[in-house]
């Protein structure tokens, strides 16, 4: 498996190790694959700064992929925050670690906030700004968010919709140019501390007339008031999907 960087592994280390310096974030904030696909319209805090991992395992009868994925977001304004990520592969075929290593910036901005009878709807837009193995060009990717709370305190439930668009700026032969995938999801508070998640997804993969629909069910638990922890399990349903998908994540913030 590729390794991490030392510097990035280095900041992911201290931070969890300088608790002072840090400022809690609401434990009812999904990020994709943190722990599941789903994500919600939750920005970071302006002034904040959020260091996050995931551990992506998708197993079938045919391929084993273990995936890393190392985030950064800072709110750098009211309702938004810039976003640095990457994912590095480690599979049994070389096929599925095309794009390991791939590096993204992005924006994410929540637009509209909530209203009575209106979801809050946000976007985030990404760019490839290091490709990574056997990938060129400078691929694009674009997501729209929208979540609608139904219920108040104390579970706070929560139904979410994302669709992401990806655009493969120079694709291979036999690799779709633009791939879509739909999301749907639920969550609930069940302690203070913890949030259950479900969602259901299908995804277009990159490889041409192949399609991945996945259902999940996970956990965020709050270890401390900066740490969060998540845990998440699907099963895959058609001949193409993944038959199981584990992940392990984290969350860490930073910030006044």
């Amino acid at each position: 498996m590729t390794a991490v960087r030392p510097p990035a592994l280095a900041i992911v280390l201290a931070a969890l190790f300088c608790p002072a310096a840090a400022s809690a974030q609401a434990i009812h904030n999904l990020e994709r694959n943190l722990p599941l696909e789903v994500q919600d319209t939750a920005f970071t805090d302006t002034g904040k700064l959020q260091i996050q991992g995931a551990f992506v395992n998708e197993l079938s009868d045919t391929s084993d992929r273990l995936s890393l994925q190392p985030s950064f977001q800072y709110g750098f304004a009211e309702n938004a925050h810039v976003i640095a990520y990457s994912q590095i592969f480690n599979a049994d075929d070389d096929a599925d670690e095309r794009g390991s290593g791939d590096t993204y910036v992005g924006l994410f901005y929540n637009f509209l906030a909530e209203g009575r009878y209106l979801p809050s709807f946000a976007f985030q837009a990404d760019l490839l700004a290091v490709p990574g193995e056997d990938n060129d060009g400078h691929d694009t990717a674009l997501t729209f968010i929208a979540t609608k709370q139904f219920r108040t305190e104390p579970t706070e439930d929560r139904v979410h919709f994302n669709v992401r668009w990806d655009h493969n700026n120079e694709a291979a032969t036999g690799e779709r140019e633009d791939r879509f995938e739909c999301v749907l999801g639920y969550s609930r508070k069940v302690t203070d501390k913890t949030v259950l998640v479900l969602d259901l997804f299908r995804r277009e993969e990159a490889t041409e007339d192949e399609e991945s629909n996945m259902a999940e069910i996970g956990l965020l638990y709050q270890l401390s008031q900066h740490t969060v922890l998540g845990v998440g399990l699907g099963t895959g349903f058609g001949d193409e999907s993944p038959d199981t998908r584990f992940s392990l994540s984290f969350q860490f913030t930073l910030g006044s």
